[in-house]
């Protein structure tokens, strides 16, 4: 079977899921990211980035524009979820 990811042995691995275009939640998580770049620390991030369900609060813009950014990191991935 062929992996998708390869990931290292250790390390600290953030997986993210379920933002429905959370900004709050989002900046939270980008924050952890962002002090955690050293080699070796990965961050999945997986579907259900888009769609807030409440209009004023949607960030879903900001949110993939962000994750087009950090998608040129080696250890920045993005699996399409549902």
């Amino acid at each position: 079977m062929k992996r998708i990811l390869n990931l290292p042995a250790s390390g600290i691995l953030l997986v993210i899921t379920d933002l429905h275009g959370n900004g709050e939640d989002f900046k939270k998580y980008e924050n952890i990211w962002k002090n955690h770049l050293e080699e070796g620390n990965q961050v999945i991030l997986t579907g259900d980035l888009i769609h807030c369900y409440n209009s004023s609060k949607d960030r879903s813009v900001e949110i993939l524009k962000a994750v087009q950014d950090y998608s040129e990191y080696e250890n920045f991935h993005l699996l399409l979820g549902n």
